[in-house]
């Protein structure tokens, strides 16, 4: 089914490509020259529209042997483009001589330039084979979109509109043989192909930093790695891996590397381990490493929410949520207090139920029971790990710990009646009616 929705996205975009070739003339190429830079271990430049002919100046300068006085450097192209030829950029995907790719701090590269950036690749021996290399700086900014429409003159006679449909259905043809030499799922494919060439599909957080295998440079490691540290990198590896229900964590280092582990559990589906090893001061550039979380590499990034922008990874730790935000619900009840186990009061009531997740990744439910007085009754239940809200310690009521009485809850019919250790009053509640 997927299969049949890219290609169909893709026919609706087959005038498209038609543009990518009817851009700037070549007065306005991009520059493309070899210069080392040292922070994202650049050794090529390119900056500028790609334009017909880039690649092959860029695989001439690979050919050239590197300056035997410096230490050696795998070739790598820094790039810096906002425009130019998407048929071209395809041709860096082609490449025979293995290139990483690499963002330099605030550079941009969107629109074909994202297309060569994906080229980045390196074909490693010892049965590991090929994979990505490719880099950004966090504060660099990385997009696609479709390819834009031809110019009306190139469509203007019935042959020039067939030519530009033949045409069109060979490039596509090449993007999509081409998607899997770029590490580009279906999804990430269809993504692309679906975003109007008006806007941008920005590699801006996290999770898609993740999901189209970018390592993201510019971000501290965590001076104190945490429970939420662990959980977090694991939800964005997994991606369903959500502990706002509950986890279980543990985390360790020693010698520098950090060990974790985090159990998750899905009610009455039981649990899920993911587990974890991080070296500090790794190096992102090493492409064999043994730093993983399910088979992915680890970068700083990805200890912190999926959702949030690398912008703001690279300039303020200090302002980064670690957790999701609370969800909050509201609803109607009916409240009862009893004393002695007499009835003293029984009243509607509206009820604001907020989930937080605690320290140690357990999901804490705070329920705020406001009476018709205003006064307010606050329950908050703790539940054990395989989601039973048991007794004694899982409850507090007005800041005490409370009981669960079940029996007397059933006998009332309520559906859930607590007594306060320190007070003996009986706090239950029911559905309104």
């Amino acid at each position: 089914m997927m299969g049949k929705q890219i290609w169909t996205s893709c026919t609706l975009w087959v005038m498209a490509l038609v543009g990518a070739v009817c851009v700037a003339s070549p007065a306005y190429a991009a520059k493309i020259w070899a210069e080392r830079s040292g922070d994202m271990q650049c050794t090529h430049m390119l900056s500028g529209p790609i334009q017909d002919g880039d690649f092959d100046i860029f695989l001439g300068l690979l050919q050239q042997p590197q300056d035997d006085a410096l230490p050696y450097w795998p070739p790598r192209l820094c790039l810096d483009s906002i425009e130019g030829s998407f048929v071209e950029a395809l041709r860096f995907a082609r490449s025979p001589i293995d290139f990483g790719t690499a963002l330099q701090p605030d550079t941009a590269c969107l629109s074909a330039c994202g297309i060569a950036f994906l080229s980045g690749h390196r074909f490693i021996e010892g049965g590991i084979g090929r994979v990505p290399d490719r880099h950004m700086h966090a504060t660099a900014r990385l997009g696609f979109h479709a390819p834009d429409l031809a110019p009306q003159e190139a469509l203007s006679s019935q042959d020039g509109l067939q030519a530009a449909y033949s045409k069109s259905v060979l490039e596509i043809a090449e993007l999509v043989s081409v998607s899997t030499t770029l590490a580009m799922s279906q999804e990430n494919l269809s993504t692309l192909l679906r975003t109007d060439p008006d806007t941008l599909y920005l590699i801006d957080t996290v999770q898609r930093a993740v999901d189209w295998t970018i390592r993201v440079h510019g971000i501290q490691e965590p001076t104190t790695f945490t429970k939420f540290h662990i959980a977090n990198a694991c939800h964005v590896v997994t991606g369903g891996m959500q502990y706002g229900t509950n986890a279980r964590a543990v985390v360790t280092e020693e010698n520098g590397t950090i060990q974790g582990s985090v159990s998750f559990s899905f009610d009455d589906a039981g649990m899920t381990t993911c587990d974890i090893s991080y070296r500090r001061a790794r190096d992102l550039f090493d492409l064999v490493d043994y730093d993983h979380i399910e088979d992915s590499v680890l970068f700083p990034a990805m200890f912190y929410l999926p959702d949030t922008k690398l912008a703001q990874l690279a300039t303020s730790l200090n302002s980064v949520a670690m957790t999701f935000e609370p969800q909050r619900y509201e609803r109607t009840a009916i409240c009862a207090l009893f004393a002695d186990q007499k009835l003293v009061t029984r009243e509607p009531c509206r009820v604001t139920e907020r989930v937080n997740i605690n320290n140690d990744l357990r999901r804490q439910i705070i329920s705020t029971y406001v009476w018709p007085s205003s006064t307010e009754t606050v329950v908050v239940a703790n539940p054990d790990f395989e989601f039973q809200r048991c007794c004694g310690e899982s409850y507090h009521l007005d800041g005490h710990q409370a009981d669960a009485l079940g029996s007397f809850a059933d006998r009332i019919g309520a559906t859930q009646c607590l007594r306060s250790t320190v007070t003996q009053t009986v706090f239950c509640t029911e559905p309104m009616n």
